[in-house]
């Protein structure tokens, strides 16, 4: 599983666009009663998913938001990638174009709370942020990616299992019948030979009933004669009987 979750990972980030190729435009921005300068930059992206980048981004950096004038705001905190004293940070993910012509342009832009901040600083780390930010959301999109096809994989890898699940059960059903195959192939085996023995017993008993009705033409022949035999003494007897009278 984790060779699997590793090779994912490694064809996510592969594919990530690389960021050097966006332009960061400076420009500037009215927030309330505010004209600040601020940094816009343009991609190929999803609002949706952009937007979620940056409220992941700004989660990461402990910051508490909350919306106001068009805007994600962290307002009077220290953003210390941004400064290392309280600044009123804004951004914003707008979604440009139609269809399969989207794009998303993200702005953002930072106030000062008190004189103290050094701006010259301040901005420049507010166009960092947006430079890096733009890798960031690469990243987190491929991480949202991955985790989509970790979900395919464990379903793939579910109906796999279930697949070699099912196969052993159809071997055990073939070997189950081929065992019950070669016991009734030894009971037909079995009655093949009683089968035959019946057949030898049957030519014996054949044999003898032959045997038996030849003999029987002798012994009807002895009836015979001894019937003959026993009619003549009778006469015999008669005619002794009848001398005796």
């Amino acid at each position: 599983m984790m060779k699997k979750v590793l090779s994912i990972t490694a064809a996510v980030l592969m594919s990530l666009s690389l960021s050097a190729q966006v332009v960061i435009e400076e420009t500037t921005v009215k927030i309330g009663p505010i004209t600040t300068p601020a940094y816009t930059a343009t991609l190929n992206k999803d609002a949706s998913l952009t937007q979620d980048a940056m409220k992941k981004r700004l989660k990461d950096a402990k910051l508490k938001t909350k919306s106001t004038e068009g805007y994600i705001a962290s307002l009077e905190q220290v953003f210390s990638e941004i400064s290392e004293v309280p600044v009123n940070f804004y951004t914003k993910v707008e979604q440009q174009g139609r269809r399969d012509s989207k794009t998303v342009t993200i702005t953002v832009a930072a106030i000062p709370s008190n004189l103290t901040v050094d701006q010259a600083a301040m901005y420049a780390n507010v166009r960092l942020f947006l430079e890096n930010f733009i890798t960031y959301v690469d990243k987190f999109e491929a991480l949202k990616n991955m985790d989509e096809k970790l979900v395919e994989l464990k379903k793939a890898e579910k109906l796999k299992a279930n697949a070699i699940s099912d196969l052993g059960d159809l071997e055990k059903s073939i070997a189950n019948d081929q065992q019950k195959i070669a016991s009734k192939q030894k009971d037909i085996e079995s009655l093949r030979q009683k089968i035959s023995d019946y057949e030898k017993d049957i030519e014996k008993l054949e044999s003898n009933i032959k045997r038996n009705n030849d003999k029987k033409s002798d012994a009807q022949d002895k009836i015979n004669e001894a019937d003959k035999n026993v009619k003549a003494i009778e006469a015999e007897v008669e005619r002794f009987r009848e001398l005796a009278q």
